[in-house]
């Protein structure tokens, strides 16, 4: 609640610690639409940011052992693993989500639809630019 509004979120697992070289532990991440966001502390993107870049945060269980390689990514059963960047845009994505404005798949979406109907190179222009700024890696 904020001035008496409901503020909504939405809210995930991490794994945090307290200070270089201690022990990780299981916490919540909690986002809200304002763009709020708490894990221990009050925050936003730029600090969630920063402390994922410090290992405060991580988005997967660092004492987990890495799967191992396998001889084609295609014949692999296993997904790619979320990254700190990838981690920030699934956040960011929620954000718009929770404000009900299109998150980055609609918004790719979206634009190729209009290249699909008007196949100008500003339109073309406009899928990519969303292909890098989602960080999607097919083209």
């Amino acid at each position: 609640m904020v001035d008496g509004e409901r503020i909504d979120g939405a809210w995930c697992h991490v794994w945090r610690r307290y200070r270089p070289g201690s022990e990780y532990y299981l916490d919540d991440l909690i986002v809200f639409a304002d763009g709020a966001i708490t894990c221990g502390e009050r925050t936003d993107l730029a600090g969630l940011e920063k402390m994922l870049a410090t290992g405060r945060l991580a988005v997967t269980n660092p004492e987990t052992p890495p799967l191992p390689d396998v001889p084609s990514k295609w014949a692999s059963r296993h997904g790619e693993p979320l990254t700190p960047e990838g981690f920030l845009l699934e956040v960011a994505d929620r954000i718009e989500a929770l404000n009900e404005r299109p998150a980055a798949g609609q918004r790719c979406w979206d634009a190729i639809r209009r290249f699909q109907q008007e196949p100008a190179e500003s339109n073309r222009g406009a899928v990519e630019n969303l292909r890098v700024a989602s960080g999607a890696w097919a083209r």
